[in-house]
Formats: structure tokens, C-alpha cells, sequence
């Protein structure tokens, strides 16, 4: 293997990829020589950067293999290796150390990963301020709701706030607000499960003058069922919650970013607030609004408002 130093100070590495098989498999019992290798991989294919490399060599590298599977582990958790990388390091650390660390243990260190979901509903629409039942309806953002989309991101911002990972609903509104906040349009994942409510037929109805089903099923979410024709809250808190553990077992670390929509947030939210009791479907939930929960020890917490300044708010729905 050759090393070298680049004009900007950084490492540079080119090894064989048999080479890279045969001191993994060598398994030796008093250096971590792979553990090495395996991160001078995960720099070449960019996993973090070349002050970050040195760093995890300088502790790993000539250490009691237990000790040096530990510490890449840890690396793992702060330079926040993703999917296939912190799949990898599990099994490797595990296949190298044997009985002395098990698969158990290295899941356990990699499940303290910093890990906060943000779930933010989409900017105003011209359905929302014409106070009209939108669900499905697949409209984008009006002027208000890029402005909406544009102020959280910089207040995001402000807090040292950015997202490694981003999903939003298939609607064009919820993409729109994603890659505005998140800045990273390339990146969104779009999954169905993050739709809005299917209001079927009451769809696009005026919410000044709404039907008699539907202002009773509004007045009291918990106790009236949603008319016939609607998706039923509990399938809305469902599909959601299987979103969210989806996310949770599939171990990402970092800022997560969830688009979406009212009635679908407060499902998401329902799901996260075990002990609510449905008091989140009362609850008003304006555009651009944003909620954040942790998931700590493989567990998420209740989640909280996250209070946004100076944000645009206009009447709507």
C-alpha cells in the first residue's frame, strides 16, 4: 500500500482490492491493520475527510484489536459512516474480534449514534389560503410558501441545523419544501407512506362553508370517526409509524428531514407521543412548522416544537 501527502495536506492511498481481502482476512491478534485499511477505504470513497482519516489511524493503528475495533466503531458513530458502511463495520468488527466483541455489542454502540428526525409540514399553497380542503390535490407553492420554505431554512441554519438525510411525500408541495430547506434536492427520497390524508370526495371543499360530516369529524377528532369516502386516522398513524421505524432500525445517524403534510404530521406525531391520547389532531400545525424528536439507546423521544422566528404566517388552512 502507498501513501502519500497531496499539495492540500491530505492523504492519498492506493491499495488493491485483493490486497485490501487479504490483510481483512489475515485477522491478526495484535495490530488493526484492517481496521486501518478499512478506513483508509471509507476515505477514498469519501466517507470523511483527511484530518478526520489521521485521526482514527493514530488511534487505531498497532492497537489490541478489540481496542482498535472500538475505536473504529466510535469513528463510525462520530464521523457518521451510513447504510451499507455502518452494516460493514458491524460485521467486520464482529469477524475480527471474534468472542471478544459481539455483533451485540458493537449494534449497542452504534444505536447511541446522534440521530434527530425533523418532520416539517410544506410551505403555503394557494388550496391552503383559499382555506380549501387540499389533500392530494397535487399543487405547489405559492410566493408565500417559497418565502415560508426560504426564512426556516436560514433559521435552521442560524441554529447550526443541517440534514444528511432528506424524505418527502411524492407531492410536488412537499419536494418543493424539502429541497428549499434542505438545500440538497438531489437528495430527497420520496416515499409514499408521507402522503396526505385521502379526504376522498370532500376533497378541495371550501372549510368556510364545509359540509355537516365534516365539520362534525373536525370538531372532535378522537371520538368522530372520519366520514365515509376518508382515509381513517388510524391507517394515517400507521403508515407513518411504519415510516418512522423503518428509519429507526435502519440505523441512519444525523439530521433527518421529513416533508410532509398536517394530518400526516400529526400522525407522525401521534405515533411519537404514545401517551397523547389524540390530542395531536386538534392541534394546529402551520405551514412550515417543524418538529424534532431524538432516537436515543434505539428508542425516540417525545417529540418538540422546534420555535421558529419571524417565520411568514398568513391565514389559511
Amino acid at each position: 500500500m502507498n501513501a502519500g501527502i497531496t499539495s492540500a495536506g491530505r492523504f492519498t492511498f492506493s491499495f488493491s482490492a485483493m490486497y485490501y481481502r487479504l490483510i481483512t482476512a489475515a485477522k491478526p491478534v495484535a495490530a488493526g491493520r484492517p481496521l486501518f485499511s478499512y478506513a483508509v477505504l471509507m476515505y477514498e470513497r469519501g466517507q470523511f475527510p483527511g484530518q478526520r482519516l489521521t485521526s482514527v489511524i493514530r488511534l487505531i493503528n498497532g492497537l489490541p484489536i478489540r481496542s482498535a475495533a472500538l475505536c473504529l466503531l466510535y469513528a463510525c458513530k462520530t464521523y457518521r459512516f451510513r447504510g451499507a458502511a455502518i452494516s460493514f463495520t458491524i460485521k467486520m468488527t464482529a469477524d475480527l474480534c471474534s468472542s471478544e466483541l459481539t455483533r451485540i455489542e458493537a449494534s449497542c454502540i452504534l444505536m447511541n449514534m446522534y440521530t434527530k428526525i425533523y418532520i416539517v409540514r410544506h410551505g403555503q399553497t394557494a388550496m391552503n389560503h383559499a382555506k380549501m380542503l387540499q389533500g392530494r390535490s397535487d399543487t405547489a407553492l405559492n410566493e408565500t410558501g417559497i418565502r415560508q420554505a426560504e426564512m426556516t431554512a436560514v433559521k435552521l441554519k442560524e441554529m447550526g441545523i443541517g440534514f444528511d438525510h432528506v424524505f418527502s411525500s411524492p407531492l410536488v408541495r412537499a419536494r418543493e419544501t424539502a429541497a428549499l430547506i434542505s438545500g440538497r434536492p438531489a437528495q430527497i427520497q420520496v416515499d409514499d407512506r408521507l402522503i396526505e390524508m385521502d379526504y376522498g370526495p370532500y376533497e378541495g371543499m371550501d372549510l368556510s362553508d364545509p359540509d355537516e360530516k365534516i365539520r362534525t369529524f373536525f370538531s372532535d377528532f378522537v371520538h368522530n370517526p372520519a366520514p365515509e369516502g376518508m382515509e381513517p386516522l388510524h391507517h394515517v398513524t400507521e403508515r407513518l409509524g411504519s415510516f418512522l421505524e423503518e428509519i429507526r432500525k435502519s440505523h441512519l445517524s444525523g439530521n433527518i428531514l421529513i416533508s410532509t403534510h398536517a394530518i400526516a404530521m400529526k400522525g407522525a406525531l401521534e405515533y411519537l407521543s404514545p401517551d397523547s391520547k389524540g390530542s395531536w389532531w386538534s392541534k394546529y400545525i402551520g405551514n412550515c412548522a417543524v418538529y424534532m424528536c431524538e432516537i436515543k439507546n434505539g428508542q425516540f423521544s417525545v417529540p418538540e416544537e422546534v420555535r421558529l422566528t419571524d417565520i411568514i404566517v398568513q391565514p389559511g388552512v
